[in-house]
């Protein structure tokens, strides 16, 4: 975690497997059987994240308290919205993502 802003933070997977299931709720449009919306509150999510992250790390105690706080303190809410199914466009890859 150590360096400026702006770099990459690369977290393990094990860090991952520490933070327990992640919960959401889905909405099905009955006429049609697809998912029309998915909400999600991630702030449980989020509040395991920066203690595991935190504890794993080779850091000062108070900056490990400042870390923790912060993400403590995360309300982090999202609902997605799904529609236009079938509607995509054309989709042209890129010839420098084909190589």
């Amino acid at each position: 975690m150590a360096g400026s802003m702006g770099q990459n933070l690369k977290i393990p997977d094990e860090v991952f497997q520490c933070l327990g299931d992640l919960k959401y709720e889905l909405t099905i449009d009955k006429k049609t059987s697809t998912v029309s919306k998915m909400d999600m509150d991630l702030s449980d999510f989020m509040h395991k994240l920066g203690s595991t992250l935190a504890d794993k790390e080779n850091m000062p105690a108070e900056q490990k308290q400042v870390i923790k706080a912060m993400f403590e303190s995360m309300q982090i809410k999202s609902t997605v919205i799904f529609s236009q199914f079938d509607s995509a466009g054309s989709i042209v890859i890129p010839e420098e993502a084909k190589k």
